[in-house]
């Protein structure tokens, strides 16, 4: 179809929000809320410097405005934002309906997010605070990349604890 324009941010919450009504249906909240929290959790530590490294080495032709440095942070943020909304709601749904319990090996998948999560909670904010003063004017990458894994690491936690 030519001439349709999406928003994407409403692309991605409906299709997040579809997602987890499969997993209602289906009779896989528990399971599929911790799939989604390891989403929202994201990749391992040193994914974030590969995709800060793959961002920089691209050329200025290849995006249309320039967004700058900051603003690549912005998408990620937003996409935490919306994963963390729909989970909550799964999981409020999930609560009240109770349809189907957390299997033992979901139970051990939980205790084992929870301790990455706490752990990477704990990391980002030390390394928050070992920056200098006013870090969002003098080390404006940096600070906005830990407030990210800082955030993710939060979120997943709340979503966690409610698992529980």
């Amino acid at each position: 179809m030519t001439g349709v324009s999406v928003c994407p941010p409403v692309a991605m919450d409906s299709g997040m929000g579809l997602l987890c009504r499969l997993f209602e249906l289906w009779g896989q909240v528990p399971a599929g809320s911790l799939a989604l929290t390891e989403w929202l959790l994201g990749d391992e530590e040193g994914s974030d410097e590969a995709v800060a490294d793959e961002a920089s080495s691209l050329d200025e032709e290849d995006f249309l405005f320039e967004k700058g440095d900051l603003n690549l942070w912005a998408e990620p943020v937003q996409w935490v934002k919306l994963l963390h909304g729909n989970l909550s709601s799964l999981i409020l749904t999930f609560k009240q309906t109770q349809c189907s319990g957390t299997t033992s090996q979901d139970q051990a998948k939980l205790q084992a997010l929870l301790t990455q999560a706490k752990a990477r909670a704990l990391s980002s904010q030390q390394a928050l605070d070992s920056l200098p003063v006013l870090p969002q004017f003098s080390c404006t990458v940096e600070h906005a990349r830990l407030t990210l894994r800082h955030q993710r690491a939060t979120l997943a936690l709340d979503v966690l604890e409610r698992l529980r």
